[in-house]
């Protein structure tokens, strides 16, 4: 599942907060909610360039720190349900669920995908389902018709 406009999308108090839930020093959570402070950005078309405006949340594009802290926010992600059954890669993030039959595979990946559909309303968090795909898994053989 695709994060859309990830770094976007982060919102400063709540990675300070998740930064000092997890633990982290309070002078790197302070330093965080600073580093996103005080943005602003303008917009070059040709010979047009619009006038500054203050940027409320998001972290910058480019800057080496910025998918780290994308990470910190996100990590409550790989903790819900089975954790065992998350894994991310930057703005993705992969279900894997393990079952006997293909309804209880399903089951368990819609649920999976409910949970984190959830988390992602409440986090100011949205998926691109656009971008997400579903790869089955079998040791069954495939029977093909006779020709």
């Amino acid at each position: 599942m695709d994060i859309q406009g990830a770094f976007d999308t982060v919102l400063r108090n709540r990675l300070v907060l998740r930064l000092r839930e997890q633990g982290w020093p309070d002078h790197l959570a302070r330093w965080a909610g600073s580093f996103m402070s005080g943005r602003s950005a303008r917009v070059r078309y040709q010979d047009t360039l619009t006038s500054s405006s203050p940027l409320e949340c998001g972290l910058p594009q480019g800057s080496p720190v910025s998918p780290i802290l994308f990470l910190l926010y996100t990590e409550p992600i790989y903790r819900l349900g089975n954790p065992q059954g998350r894994f991310g890669y930057a703005d993705d993030t992969a279900i894997l669920s393990i079952g006997d039959t293909v309804d209880e595979t399903t089951a368990m990946a819609s649920g999976a995908i409910d949970e984190m559909v959830r988390w992602g309303a409440t986090n100011g968090v949205s998926f691109d389902s656009k971008k997400t795909e579903v790869m089955h898994f079998s040791r069954s053989k495939l029977r093909t018709a006779p020709a």
